[in-house]
């Protein structure tokens, strides 16, 4: 795995980063598919709060917290609700 220095962040973020439909999935099969991300290297998943409502972050979090792996792994999101445009 590669890595690229973004901005002021201290850790490295890999070039390949891991995002999808997370929350649609069972913890089960969604753990198997981070736990790979992580084995090959990678430390940044990109996650926004239209996948699933929100569920992606809280399976997401519910992964991190059984793998103690918070401070190994960097979350993104590239996401503004709509709503936020309405004037």
């Amino acid at each position: 795995m590669r890595y690229i220095k973004v901005c002021n962040i201290a850790q490295p973020l890999s070039q390949i980063v891991l995002g999808g439909p997370f929350g649609e999935r069972n913890d089960k099969k969604s753990f198997e598919i981070l736990d790979s991300f992580i084995h090959m290297g990678g430390n940044t998943i990109e996650t926004a709060h239209s996948y699933a409502e929100g569920a992606a972050e809280k399976q997401i979090g519910r992964w991190l917290i059984k793998r103690k792996i918070r401070d190994r792994v960097k979350l993104i999101t590239n996401n503004i609700p709509f709503r936020s445009f309405l004037f």
